[in-house]
């Protein structure tokens, strides 16, 4: 259970990182929609 919280903020802190640097609308939905389908 730990292991998963973990995953889930490192998966957020991640998509949080690639916003600062790509940004672009494309990138960020792509990187939002590969984590929902992860979840």
């Amino acid at each position: 259970m730990f292991d998963y919280f973990m995953g889930k903020v490192y998966a957020a802190f991640l998509c949080m990182i690639i916003n600062f640097l790509f940004l672009k609308n494309s990138e960020i939905y792509k990187v939002y929609i590969i984590i929902q389908v992860l979840e």
